[in-house]
């Protein structure tokens, strides 16, 4: 064989080596990341247990309620918004002005959700006279506005 016809079937097969290692590698990264994606979801906390751990923090039962009824809008008062918005990440929520928080709530077509212990009875009281207590406990409530 010539030498030259011999180097030139040799680069030929070292050309289709590269090519099928580079598919290899393509195939096996792709593989990889599809892993990655699917662990990643399936890791990642659904909505009841972050609002069972967010409950726990601030002691009440209104974020399980909140992820159990779904509202379309939340007024958070006493409480960050981004807390609330990491339980209810598809829902609006606004958080209390200073002032004029029931006709923010009304304004708004939201529930509000206050943040309170049982010993904040202004706020409470507040809070229930912007419309009626869909849920209360010790730490909190939710409220419909009139």
């Amino acid at each position: 064989m010539h030498p030259f016809a011999a180097g030139q079937a040799s680069l030929a097969r070292t050309r289709r080596s590269r090519r099928w290692s580079t598919l290899r590698t393509i195939r096996a990264s792709l593989g990889f990341f599809i892993f990655l994606a699917v662990a990643g979801c399936a890791a990642a906390p659904d909505a009841r247990t972050l609002a069972q751990q967010a409950d726990a923090r601030y002691g009440t039962s209104t974020f399980t309620w909140l992820v159990d009824h779904e509202p379309s809008a939340v007024v958070s008062w006493g409480v960050p918004a981004a807390s609330v918005r990491g339980v209810l990440p598809h829902d609006r929520v606004i958080d209390a002005p200073a002032t004029g928080i029931c006709a923010a709530t009304h304004h708004a077509h939201a529930l509000l959700l206050l943040i309170a212990p049982a010993g904040a009875r202004a706020e409470r009281d507040v809070a229930l006279d912007c419309g009626f207590a869909m849920t209360r406990d010790a730490g909190g409530m939710v409220v419909a506005p009139l």
